[in-house]
């Protein structure tokens, strides 16, 4: 993982594994007949052993190309994590609340204990049994129904569980209410699905005994940590509390994460209480996520999975700072990540909550990459100004980022032309002359530069440097190459023999790490100049084992939980932008619908920074230290460009093209099929557009209207289903040219406009 928190020692072997022999093979998980994938699919041992991604090309020959149902067979789903609840958490608050509760998500604890240096524990732990025999809820997953989400994307969690001759339900979810957000109140129902008559408990494990008090349970200074409905029965002694559902009754309850002065009330949680709070939640959630775009496409679970991730990001960020993850050892600000994550919120209309965002990464700073992560900050600046054209905000902020600039070049070497020697990777602190860092570096101040142009501020002085700049990077680049090898080997060690080409990416640790900082190196654009570079360094991810349903591979060799023979999802983004501009539009479905299958849990759509491919059993996969931020960033930025495009074609740093619906996946245009996508930001101003699927009455309806800055060129593509063909368009009566493609040419158009297309069946 670029992002680690290994202890040093762990480190300091790291190093000396990488750089001192070919790191050690991990032990595969043994699999069983179960979790072996059918229907004539590879197996898992054969997915990690391929020097090609199988499974992306097997899903590539499907009818229509590659889809959700496709991955999600291939392999069982995430699951599990490396804490004493095992089951992946799932973190609830209030948006941008800094007291964040956690729900083990089989059912069975609100607050466990993580036990081991990478989880944060708060609250006092709350486990829950089931039935007479008091068994563990959610314990046997074949009993096991959920979790889900409300609506499939609000953050109210239901799940069923059978146990005895009762199946129970339980709904969780936490307090959007200015009094109980502070402290993270989980509200907790549940009811009797199938039966007449059940019992649940919970378990309580505070460091000091609790005492009932006005159906609160209290500690000796009077703070509060439950508050209980009627049918709750106490035991002291046990610290437990047991409640018997009939037949529609309910036993409700509220765990307090943070402890909190008495309530005033002296009554019981009462299920109107309940229903008012759940209410409230659903309600401002909506709220909330309803001031960003509107966005519907025609399959339900993107829908709710770009909602779900998006909601989840703003349970993770902690008032205007940009945490990678919450409630473990990752619950902090990184300037990479975080500037991906900030980066999904300005893509997705929420531009408001995302501006002290990027104040806060702008004043973040982290010592040991400060080249690196000066980079990240001047791109995620212009970024901001190429989606809002904030003029203003750029003059205020010019002493937080005028600076950057100056850093980055004023430091860089005399002799090479290169930033100073830095880490390889986050957890490679290994000096050298960096590529990753300077194609970063590079980018960020040429970005910053293009802004000042569109300012009315040219610098031509910085632009020299900045053209500079870019040829002593190519420069070291071209003499670091190993050109005998198949293919060319673009090494991230510069101006060194250090780094030798990979035979198979993921047989060592460094190998690993190539993959994930190649992601930088094809995202900055510095290769655009030398496209072959660029190319080498895909085909060498392509086929030496550096992907696997379209997410970049990672194996660090260090026994560390689910970072073996797996996938590290986070640090694709480069990757798969790099394949959109290049108009790659299967593979990056393929990344799309990987991601969403096999790089999210079901139906809640948690992800980890990384996860492993082999199973622990039938039922799931382990992952590393879930919720991430920027993993939810990679699925938003890959489904807003599936739709929206707009890049600089001509190397100038600055957006010059539009292209619309470039990369859709087929099916989004079936027959009676919609997509809507309505005040989207893009770099020209907001677009929105819309379209109508009538392929069995012949034609194919757009509705678009365009960004308020014209772009250079508006293309639109009519990627309809295999089988069909596009035989003319038009705007009105005026038509259209179009390409074997789908493509139509929109360049110098403005306002609002209808293309119709005329389709007919046939290759």
């Amino acid at each position: 993982m670029i992002r680690s928190n290994l202890k040093p020692i762990t480190v300091l072997l790291l190093v000396i594994a990488v750089f001192g022999s070919t790191g050690a093979e991990c032990e595969p998980a043994i699999m069983s007949d179960e979790t072996k994938p059918s229907d004539g699919l590879p197996t898992i041992d054969q997915i990690i052993e391929a020097q090609t991604d199988i499974l992306g090309e097997a899903a590539l020959r499907q009818a229509d190309g590659t889809s959700y149902e496709f991955f999600a067979k291939a392999m069982p789903p995430l699951r599990y994590v490396n804490a004493a609840f095992r089951h992946y958490p799932i973190v609830l608050a209030a948006p941008c609340n800094g007291c964040k509760a956690r729900l083990v998500s089989n059912g069975s604890a609100i607050n466990a204990k993580g036990g081991g240096h990478s989880w944060k524990d708060v609250g006092v732990p709350v486990n829950f049994r089931a039935g007479q025999g008091h068994a563990s809820f959610g314990e046997d997953l074949d009993k096991l129904e959920g979790p889900r989400l409300t609506d499939g994307y609000l953050p109210i969690v239901g799940m069923r569980y059978r146990e005895g001759d009762a199946a129970y339900r339980q709904e969780v979810f936490v307090s959007v209410d200015p009094a109980l957000a502070t402290y993270a109140v989980v509200f907790v129902r549940f009811t009797l699905d199938a039966g007449q008559e059940g019992m649940v408990s919970a378990h309580l494990t505070p460091p000091d005994p609790l005492r009932l008090i006005k159906r609160q349970l209290c500690n000796d200074k009077q703070q509060v940590f439950l508050w209980i409905g009627s049918n709750w029965q106490w035991d002291a002694a046990k610290q437990t509390l047991t409640a018997t559902i009939t037949s529609g009754g309910e036993a409700v309850l509220a765990v307090f994460t943070a402890a909190a002065p008495m309530l005033s009330t002296a009554q019981d949680l009462s299920g109107n209480e309940y229903l008012h709070q759940q209410q409230q939640c659903a309600a401002a959630w909506r709220e909330l996520l309803g001031k960003g775009v509107t966005l519907e496409v025609p399959e339900t679970i993107v829908n709710n999975a770009w909602r779900a991730v998006m909601g989840a990001n703003f349970t993770i960020i902690t008032g205007s700072t940009v945490n990678y993850s919450a409630g473990n050892a990752y619950e902090t600000e990184y300037i990479t990540e975080g500037s991906r994550t900030f980066g999904a919120f300005t893509l997705f209309g929420f531009t408001n909550e995302a501006r002290p965002m990027l104040l806060s990464l702008l004043d973040h700073s982290i010592p040991e990459h400060k080249y690196a992560v000066t980079g990240w900050k001047l791109r995620a600046l212009a970024q901001y100004y190429w989606l809002t054209r904030d003029t203003e905000f750029m003059r205020v902020n010019r002493p937080r980022w005028e600076p950057l600039i100056k850093l980055i070049i004023d430091d860089l070497d005399p002799n090479t032309g290169l930033t100073p020697k830095d880490f390889y990777a986050s957890d490679i602190p290994k000096p050298v002359w960096n590529l990753k860092t300077n194609a970063t570096c590079w980018r960020g101040v040429r970005d910053m530069a293009a802004v000042l142009r569109e300012m009315g501020e040219p610098n031509p002085q910085l632009e020299d440097r900045v053209q500079q700049y870019r040829q002593a990077i190519l420069d070291a680049a071209d003499k670091s190459v190993k050109r005998g090898f198949d293919p060319p080997f673009v090494p991230n060690v510069l101006l060194e023999d250090a780094e030798k080409p990979y035979e198979a990416l993921t047989a060592t640790c460094l190998g690993s790490y190539w993959c994930l900082v190649s992601n930088a190196m094809l995202d900055s654009g510095v290769f655009d100049a030398q496209p072959e570079k660029a190319a080498w360094i895909l085909d060498t991810l392509h086929r030496r084992g550096g992907v696997c349903m379209g997410m970049l591979r990672f194996d660090q060799h260090s026994k560390l939980f689910a970072n073996e023979r797996g996938v590290d999802d986070n640090y694709t983004i480069g990757y798969i932008l790099h394949l959109l501009k290049q108009d790659d539009a299967d593979r990056a479905g393929v990344s799309f619908y990987g991601k969403l299958a096999q790089g999210f849990t079901r139906d809640t759509f948690v992800g980890g920074e990384g996860t492993s491919l082999d199973p622990l059993d039938s039922h799931g996969r382990p992952m590393y230290l879930p919720p991430c931020t920027a993993g939810n960033a990679f699925f938003l930025w890959t489904l807003r460009h599936l739709l929206v495009q707009d890049w600089d074609t001509d190397d100038d740093g600055i957006p010059d093209t539009l292209r619309l619906l470039y990369a859709v996946p087929r099916r989004w245009l079936r027959d009676g099929a919609s997509i809507k996508f309505e005040n989207a930001p893009t770099a020209f101003g907001t677009l929105s557009l819309e379209t109508e699927s009538k392929l069995n009455q012949g034609e194919l309806l757009v509705r678009i209207t365009l960004p308020p800055h014209q772009p250079k060129k508006t293309l639109l593509r009519a990627r309809i289903p295999e089988g069909w063909k596009t035989v003319s368009a038009a705007v009105g009566e005026t038509p259209l040219a179009v390409d074997p493609n789908g493509v139509v040419d929109l360049s110098g158009r403005s306002g609002q406009i209808t293309i119709r297309f005329q389709v007919s069946k046939g290759k």
